[in-house]
């Protein structure tokens, strides 16, 4: 038994356990060897009748609110041979309580079977049923005694008993998959997978969840969907788009190689359903078959396509994947490496258009597809290492079909390492843009040309990847891997595509070297043709002044309104475009994650102008959020829209993610066309917002330095050890926009660089630089500053470390903006999210800066620890919740320009909204220490922290509350503030070099406004040189009660610890 977050790892060439062990929310491993002595005859990991391996979490109460920790990970391994559990077995990695995760459950026979009794007992629960993780990866799976042969028929009670509501997934290399029809699994994922053998669905997976469920089925022989099949893969969340599902029969065992047999059939009386949420899009089905070659003459004339029988619902994509499998192409066997040229692609780019010209002019034979789609595939697959060496540009000439629109889907395996030496891309086309159109003929002479061009973002469907790195060859699905293989982006390499997802398995290593980025970026929405009528007199009379471009170096067409209108906004925006629908990327890493990131400004690739009143060289804009794509570096995201979800199993370091969103106005704008060329001061815009999406992050080890950019995002983080500083000396920043919500949970120590808004970031000069070069005639250019605040009312940010402490600070360090230089006082505000929670559930809370929260009538402060909550810093921090009306900060639709941010914030700080902001708000704030102090006694006026809340809250120490100034705020009669401490009230008296008494001791508490309050300590209340203890009714906020709050004072009462309650405290004074 241990404390929480404990790692235990037994090895050996033969385990039998038979043990319980207890390690709440804690790693268990056990692992079977191979023996570097005499090895056994049948080497097993065997759990024995009664063994107990219990890892779930644990529910704590601070004060009056019981919080968990979730469940933590049971690994079961083996090198050589069989896993065998027995009767009675318990493998527990449930949550603790409601608010936590449950963890996961892994089993690994790499050479060997599981066997597996039925009375066994294998569970990962939570209330919320949607977490919990079960892996298995064996040759085959039967019971214990070998009486029962049928996987399914032995995991399927154990899966719908256990939960993992998050995620099953099941490889069988050497055995079929049967799902019965009158089984029903439950999970947001699942991977099915049987290497040699088939699967065949006739009861139901049900994967529908809140963004979307993701299913995967891969056979090396036939893949069924049997009559009262059903898939469930949609989405319940507002706005969110329906799941993925992928049904794979390639023949990976290559024992059908005239398709006979492999491939995948969905009968009639089955059922796929990936329906969107309200207002959010349909999912994608894809089958993946195979192309044949009949007649073994080199060139494709036949598609296996079997039963398409199904019924399809809520689905934007029904594609059938016709796949061409090519093997070791460009193989050096002296290197053991596949080199892809121009030379491959230019052969494959044939191929591909000349298939789908004959599918399309019915010179093969697609009649029994039904309602389906038929898009190619490519399969690359090397036995060694693979390199890709030219730019493989799938905009250029590999969108098919009599319209250029056809998409396909890539696949690159490699059993060993996959190189990127040139770019993967496709969504974006070089195009000319020309700004500022009335300028004069030395445009082009004066502007570089990478600055005349920009890579422009397409509207339309785009290519999916799906990419391994040491790829076990002999799987049917890439998510098997072996144990070595590593994916490397040399210096300025990309992985980049539109609309669709990007998924990448490695065995190994991710090195992005630097320059190098992974994303998607969605497509184009345009100009809305809105916009274009509303603005079209104006804007044409602009085009009819404009000296004949013919002038110009470069002749030019006279632009369209709407090009004008693109223009102009991509040279406010200094080239960053907008864009919606974007894919989602899915990263699984068996080691490292790393990056060179070294915490560059995020404004050099999100752009942003807001210009409410007229600029003299500009005019006024309203809010435009846009992405310059060229400039987002040594990072991964979802650029357009869409999820990320990264599983590192080692140590993520100095890596950029980014989930931002883009706005842009569609009507309501106006344009001035006499006294500049521009657009004016417009009274009623109408914005719209695109992209967000969700995080999914867990790191195996520690997470070091990078940032994470959410926007109107929800996130899950998990880090297995610790979260560190970076390269730069910078701990990993959060920056958080809209309605976002943050849940990390680091088992060691978690610290932030920051949490910072990132619309009151300093705007990059990159932006500036490039309005300088199209207005070079402007003499005392006038730059646009844009600052606001978009935080939604429920955003927030919750922090928990298992054994470690929470650290809390401010944005610090150096940040790299454009031409190496740098800036550090990055932030025009300290405000973050409305509410924030942080843990520590065996050691501190530290504050390492002042923060303060944005004003919301749901907004929460929660600060609990097992051990001290203090300051580290020597001066007087503050913690403050607003109660400012929060229409007085800038926002959206009404940013501000040279003014910052923070002088609105030391403006409207004494100020309090006309109706409290937590007016009806019920719940207290709560800063709570399980066994230790909240401030500290130190003699001098170091570690002072300054509460100052708008609402009732309760603090509660189990030692001391010393030298903390309290300013609380009760709103309702029913009210109740709360300090206790279950040693001392103290404060300590200062006094001058010669002794005088401090004239300067602003500490204290202050309870405004009606109520009641309690303020009680086990021994002594001593208030020093400290202003006292005092209820001021309204007299610094006339919106309360005139009625001052009854206050009690208890001392002496002895050790009313913090489990208790108010009851218990007024009984020990009696």
């Amino acid at each position: 038994k241990s404390g929480l977050g404990a790692n235990l790892i037994f090895t050996g060439s033969e385990v039998d356990f038979a043990s319980r062990v207890q390690l709440p929310s804690g790693h268990f491993n056990l692992r079977q060897l191979a023996g570097t002595q005499v090895q056994p005859t049948n080497p097993t990991l065997t759990l024995r009748t009664g063994a107990e391996i219990n890892v779930a979490g644990q529910s704590f109460s601070f004060s009056d609110l019981t919080v968990s920790s979730p469940g933590g990970e049971i690994s079961l391994s083996t090198e050589t041979g069989s896993v065998l559990i027995e009767d009675n077995v318990i493998l527990n990695a449930s949550s603790g309580g409601v608010d936590s995760s449950a963890g996961s459950i892994q089993i690994e026979a790499s050479s060997g079977d599981l066997k597996l009794s039925p009375l066994a007992k294998i569970e990962a629960k939570d209330s919320q049923a949607s977490s919990g993780r079960f892996s298995l990866n064996a040759d085959r799976l039967t019971s214990i005694d070998g009486s029962v042969t049928d996987a399914m028929s032995l995991l399927h009670p154990l899966l719908v008993n256990g939960g993992f509501q998050r995620r099953q997934a099941i490889r069988l290399r050497q055995q079929d998959i049967l799902v019965a029809a009158d089984q029903q699994l439950s999970a947001e994922q699942f991977y099915l997978v049987s290497d040699t053998g088939s699967i065949r669905v006739a009861g139901t997976l049900n994967a529908h969840s809140e963004r979307g469920g993701l299913v995967e089925l891969a056979a090396g022989d036939e893949l069924e969907l049997l009559s009262g099949a059903k898939i469930f893969a949609g989405a319940s969340g507002a706005n969110a788009d329906g799941g993925r599902v992928d049904l794979i029969a390639l023949d990976s065992d290559e024992d059908d190689v005239n398709g006979s047999r492999d491939r995948v059939d969905l009968r009639a009386g089955s059922e796929i359903d990936v329906s969107g949420g309200a207002g959010g899009r349909g999912g994608q089905v894809f089958v993946h078959t195979r192309q044949q070659d009949l007649d073994q003459d080199g060139i494709i004339d036949a598609v296996l396509i079997g039963d398409l029988s199904a019924q399809s619902t809520g689905a934007r994509i029904t594609d059938l994947v016709a796949t061409n499998n090519i093997r070791d192409a460009g193989f050096d066997p002296n290197a053991e490496v596949s080199r892809l040229t121009s030379h491959e692609l230019t052969q494959w780019q044939v191929a591909l258009a000349g298939f789908v010209n004959d599918v399309e002019t019915g010179t093969i034979d697609t009649s029994n597809l039904a309602n389906w789609r038929l898009i190619p595939g490519l399969n690359v697959e090397s036995s060694g290492d693979l390199v890709l060496q030219d730019n493989w540009d799938f905009y250029n000439g590999w969108h098919f079909g009599t319209q250029n629109n056809l998409p396909g889907v890539l696949t690159l395996r490699a059993a060993g390492d996959i190189d990127f030496t040139a770019n993967l891309s496709d969504a974006f086309f070089e195009d000319l843009i020309i700004v500022n159109f009335n300028l004069d003929s030395s445009y082009f002479n004066r502007l570089p040309e990478e600055m005349t061009k920009i890579d422009r973002l397409a509207t339309g469907e785009s290519w999916r990847y799906r990419i391994s790195a040491g790829a076990d060859l002999a799987s049917s699905s890439i998510t098997s891997l072996g144990s070595t293989g590593s994916l490397y982006l040399q210096e300025d390499s990309l992985i980049r595509t539109g609309t669709a997802d990007i998924d990448l398995m490695v065995a190994k290593d991710i090195s992005l070297a630097s320059g190098s980025e992974i994303y998607t970026a969605g497509e184009n929405p345009g100009i809305s043709a809105q916009m274009i009528e509303e603005t079209q007199a104006d804007v044409q009379a602009i085009i009819d002044q404009i000296a004949p471009l013919q002038a110009y170096s470069v002749p030019l067409d006279v632009p369209t309104v709407e090009q004008w209108l693109d223009g102009m906004l991509h040279e406010l925006l200094g080239r960053a475009q907008f864009a919606e629908n974007g894919g989602n990327v899915r990263i699984q890493v068996g080691n490292n994650l790393v990056a060179q990131n070294l915490q560059r400004l995020p404004t050099i690739w999100q752009r942003r102008i807001g210009l409410p009143e007229a600029n003299p060289n500009f005019g006024a804009a309203p809010t435009h959020i846009a992405i310059a794509f060229d400039h987002f570096d040594d990072a991964i995201g979802a650029l357009g829209g869409g999820s990320v979800q990264i599983e590192v199993g080692g140590t993520l370091k100095d890596i950029a993610i980014a989930i931002p969103t883009n706005t842009r106005a569609i009507s309501g704008v106006e344009v001035e066309s006499q006294e500049f060329f521009g657009f004016k001061e417009s009274p009623d815009p109408q914005l719209v917002t695109a992209g967000g999406g969700a995080l999914d992050l867990r790191v195996g080890r520690d997470i070091a330095g990078g940032y994470l950019y959410l926007g109107d995002s929800n996130a899950n983080i998990l880090v297995q050890e610790q979260t560190l500083v970076g390269s730069n000396g910078v701990a990993p920043i959060l920056y958080l926009s809209g309605d976002s919500s943050v849940n990390w949970l680091s088992n060691g120590d978690l610290q932030t660089g920051g949490v910072v808004e990132p619309y009151v970031i300093q705007q990059s000069q990159a932006q500036l630089n490039y309005l300088r070069k199209t207005r070079a005639q402007v003499t005392n250019l006038t730059p646009i500053v844009t600052n606001f605040l978009n935080y939604s009312p429920t955003a927030k940010l919750s922090l928990k470390s298992l054994s470690g402490s929470v650290t809390l600070s401010e944005a610090q360090g150096e940040f790299e903006d454009i031409d190496n230089t740098t800036v550090s006082d990055i932030a025009a505000s300290r405000l973050l999210a409305p509410s924030l929670t942080a843990i520590s559930f065996e050691e501190d809370v530290l504050l390492a800066s002042s923060l303060s929260l944005f004003p919301s009538a749901v907004g929460q402060f929660e600060l609990l620890a097992k051990g001290d909550i203090r300051s580290t810093k020597a001066n007087e921090i503050f913690i403050r919740q607003s109660d400012v009306e929060p229409t007085l900060y800038p926002s959206l639709y009404l940013p501000v320009g040279e003014k910052s941010i923070r002088q609105y914030e030391i403006e409207v700080l004494t100020r309090h909204a006309e109706r409290p902001v937590h007016e009806t708000d019920k719940q207290p704030n709560r800063v709570v220490s399980l066994e230790g102090n909240i401030g500290s006694k130190d003699g001098d006026e170091s570690g002072v922290i300054l509460f100052d809340f708008a609402k009732a809250s309760m603090f509660r120490a189990a030692e001391d509350i010393a030298n903390v100034t309290l300013k609380i705020q009760n709103i309702q009669d029913s009210d109740f503030t709360l300090i206790s401490a279950g040693e001392d009230i103290f404060y300590s008296t200062l006094r001058s070099s010669t002794g005088v008494f401090s004239s300067t001791d602003f500490r204290g508490i202050d309870i405004a406004g009606p109520g009641a309050a309690l303020v009680s300590a086990g021994r002594q209340i001593s208030l020093g040189t400290s202003l006292g203890i005092k209820t001021i009714g309204n007299l610094e906020n006339i919106s309360l009660a005139e009625t001052g709050a009854s206050l009690t004072l208890l001392a002496g009462i002895g050790d009313a610890r913090v489990a208790g309650d108010e009851d218990a405290i007024s009984a020990g004074s009696s």
